[in-house]
């Protein structure tokens, strides 16, 4: 029988590994190892695994160094694409976020040999959640219905990943849930939060625990899809370099979240002037971090020519308008199809926004 070494109290697998950190900022991190003898496959190429590991390192640094007090992250996403094959000697990677969000960050690191030859392009996306030491203890309440054992959330296929999530994160998700339909049933003014809370299986103190008004509650549902699309479109425009190709990636990705979200979009737009104003502001807030992503890859594309020189405050919040017209005016798109008036728009945006060469 093989007998494992034991592990070290204090082991750090970066620095098994042999990770060196070069740099680390907030918006860009750096760091090499070098590929030793037993780090090669039959093939004397690198193995994949080490080139995967360089990425995780350093963008899992650059997540911990964006973290909001008292949270941690962990990678629930990870794609690598292999370019060439790495030999013996240093390799070095450049991690930079696509997106840096309340709930989720998605980072993209290029890893090169000492000829700056691209090997590989890892893309990840980190979940964000409270630590041990900080967030709530489990809620008997919450974590099992009046009378019985049985969880209020029935097991899923989804159940190990919801793992992760941190309780607050869980009990916030069982709430929207619960109000969501009441809501888009009844309307925002005529719900209670008694209402949501016998809807849930629980007491309204134990709603209250996780949200601090019905307000609170609507902005938890824009929240759960508004920060989906981000990530979405974030991951979307991190696959190429090319301004024009970003910002089709980012129309497809926004229209399939648009298609996806329809009824909690269109009740945002009928319950917003519901809202307190200060939570107004704050779903105000996050909705322009999405016009942002636009506003970034036209700037971009101007500075490389690929676009007209363009007021893109304005254009980038056209653009979201133009997508939620699939959401907002069904009646006039549907016999169009989803796919027709995608194509639609972006051919649009795109002869418009143009530059004179390509016009």
């Amino acid at each position: 029988m093989i007998q494992a070494k034991p592990v070290p109290d204090e082991f750090d697998f970066d620095d098994f590994i042999g990770v060196e950190f070069l740099s680390t900022m907030k918006d860009r991190i750096v760091g090499r190892l070098v590929a030793r003898p037993q780090h090669l496959t039959n093939g004397e190429r690198i193995h994949g695994g080490l080139i995967v590991a360089l990425a995780e390192a350093l963008a899992g640094r650059g997540a911990g160094l964006n973290l909001p007090p008292g949270c941690g992250t962990t990678t629930i996403e990870l794609k690598t694409n292999f370019m060439k094959p790495g030999h013996l000697g240093p390799i070095i990677g450049v991690a930079v976020p696509l997106h840096i969000g309340r709930s989720t960050m998605v980072w993209q690191t290029s890893i090169h040999d000492e000829r700056d030859r691209r090997l590989a392009v890892v893309q990840q996306t980190q979940i964000v959640f409270e630590s041990e030491q900080t967030k709530p203890p489990a809620d008997p309440v919450f974590d099992t219905v009046a009378g019985g054992d049985a969880a209020i959330v029935p097991p899923t296929a989804d159940s190990e990943k919801s793992k992760t999530r941190s309780t607050t994160e869980q009990r916030r998700a069982q709430i929207i849930a619960a109000a969501f339909p009441l809501i888009s049933r009844k309307g925002f003014a005529q719900t209670s939060v008694r209402e949501i809370a016998q809807a849930v299986g629980v007491s309204v103190p134990a709603i209250y625990k996780y949200v601090s008004n019905k307000d609170e509650i609507l902005e938890l549902i824009y929240q759960d899809y508004i920060s989906q699309t981000e990530t979405s479109v974030a991951v979307a425009v991190g696959e190429t370099r090319d301004p024009e190709e970003k910002l089709r990636n980012a129309l497809d990705a926004s229209m399939a979240q648009l298609d996806k979200h329809q009824s909690k979009i269109r009740l945002m737009y009928r319950e917003t002037r519901s809202l307190q104003p200060e939570v107004r502001d704050r779903v105000k807030k996050q909705g322009q971090q999405y016009i942002d992503l636009f506003q970034e890859i036209l700037e971009e594309g101007i500075a490389s020519g690929a676009f007209r020189n363009i007021d893109t405050k304005l254009v980038a919040s056209l653009i979201p308008m133009l997508c939620e017209v699939w959401t907002l005016r069904p009646w006039s798109v549907d016999s169009i199809g989803l796919e027709n008036v995608k194509e639609g728009i972006i051919d649009l945006v795109l002869k418009g926004i143009g530059s004179d060469e390509h016009t």
